[in-house]
């Protein structure tokens, strides 16, 4: 990541949305307890052992993994505006681990040193298709759960020093090799040092030492001290599952009851009697307040809440502007000459059975036919394509071409006429 690499700048918004996605990767269905997790453990004794748990290396996870990213280009992402990247100067800043933001000018990155510093890209997966495409590995996590993937580069010897995370990650080794020291257990009375720009422990003993390779997966739970260390060149794609905490729940939900205008419900107050002190809040009030509330989580508004809530995504891209609206009968016309809808990249999709099938995108809730099934809700969530088969083949139980044609003109599915 010197001056030796072409540092390209190129327009990425929407780069690889007709591109096909790579027939190296074999994929395998996930979600089951049978099957296999990286062709190595089961997802039963995956999330019985290791899920929050304990660390694991999946050794060749990827068969054939081609990295989707070069580091020239990668350097090219952080110099866009729009794209939060950081560039971490252990040793050559204004001070010890100095961390800086981009966008980045050309100059700034061709003027690095040899060692002593890394570079990161936040949200990946919301910016090319072939980076999203990874996402296919991690299906036996639910999708909702998924903060987005951050591809790194550093020189031999760099990193971002002895650090806790407040969430699960995988870690794909895209290039080169990458020696990871992880600690014993998770840490919560952790001490940083000091007038740094970036979070470092004070103390960290490992228990843990693992040399990645192209292609090798390396698990770690949240809260579990890590420092991974570069052996030459090296290129990661981090991969993070950050469950959301009490606090943004609770706020989340009382801004969007708030902003959705929803019908206030009276609390009531029911009694057998006169209480002994007048100014004591008693067992039976509490738990009458408790089943007020928890009458509003169990009603259909919390499903919604929560679907759009969940779906919103990390990072926001505006989906592109289309150049021409569709037209049902077109899309239709199009689809049946052969033409196939590609989900735009890193889309955040969910969807939910009850209290009846709903979908959830780009924290939206979509409005479907009625009489749509969940199957039919399923397999616009966990499509990678649409076919005019796929679609027809939902008929006569629903017309879904204008949602499709909706889902289009929006900029959350791509038609692609290769």
């Amino acid at each position: 990541m010197v001056s030796r690499l072409s540092l390209l700048r190129f327009t990425i918004l929407k780069k690889y949305a007709q591109i096909a996605l790579p027939n190296t990767y074999e994929l395998t269905p996930h979600g089951r307890d049978t099957m296999n997790i990286f062709q190595t453990l089961s997802a039963q004794d995956f999330f019985a052992n290791y899920w929050q748990k304990q660390p694991v290396v999946f050794r060749q996870a990827i068969k054939n993994f081609q990295s989707p990213l070069e580091p020239d280009e990668l350097a090219g992402l952080a110099c866009e505006e729009d794209i939060e990247s950081r560039l971490v100067l252990e040793t050559g800043g204004e001070k010890p681990w100095q961390a800086l933001s981009g966008p980045f000018e050309e100059s700034r990155l061709s003027k690095l040193a040899e060692s002593g510093w890394s570079l990161s890209v936040q949200g990946a997966d919301r910016i090319l298709l072939e980076v999203s495409a990874l996402l296919k590995y991690f299906r036996f996590l639910p999708a909702w759960l998924l903060d987005d993937i951050m591809v790194s580069y550093a020189p031999d010897g760099g990193s971002v020093g002895a650090h806790i995370d407040n969430y699960d990650v995988f870690i794909i080794q895209g290039q080169g090799k990458r020696r990871w020291l992880l600690g014993g257990a998770p840490q919560y009375d952790e001490e940083y040092h000091e007038d740094l720009d970036i979070r470092l422990l004070k103390e960290f003993a490992p228990k843990h030492e693992w040399e990645l390779e192209h292609g090798d997966i390396l698990y770690i739970p949240t809260r579990f001290a890590h420092h991974g260390i570069a052996l030459g060149e090296c290129l990661n794609y981090s991969v993070g599952f950050r469950a959301p905490t009490d606090g943004e729940l609770i706020r989340s939900l009382a801004n969007w009851a708030i902003e959705n205008d929803l019908p206030e419900r009276f609390f009531s107050y029911s009694a057998s009697g006169a209480q002994g002190s007048a100014s004591e809040i008693t067992a039976d009030s509490l738990s009458q307040i408790k089943n007020h509330m928890k009458a509003y989580i169990d009603s259909e508004h919390f499903t919604q809440w929560f679907g759009q809530h969940i779906s919103e995504p990390k990072t926001f891209f505006a989906p592109p502007e289309q150049e021409e609206q569709l037209k049902e009968a077109q899309l239709e016309s199009l689809m049946s000459e052969g033409a196939i809808l590609i989900p735009s990249e890193g889309l955040k999709r969910c969807w939910s059975a009850a209290p009846s099938p709903t979908l959830y995108i780009e924290g939206e809730r979509i409005c479907l036919p009625e009489g749509s099934s969940a199957a039919l809700v399923q397999q616009i969530s966990d499509c990678d394509l649409l076919s005019h088969k796929e679609v027809s083949s939902f008929s006569p139980e629903v017309n879904l071409w204008p949602t499709l044609c909706e889902l289009c003109n929006k900029g959350y599915l791509t038609l692609s006429r290769d």
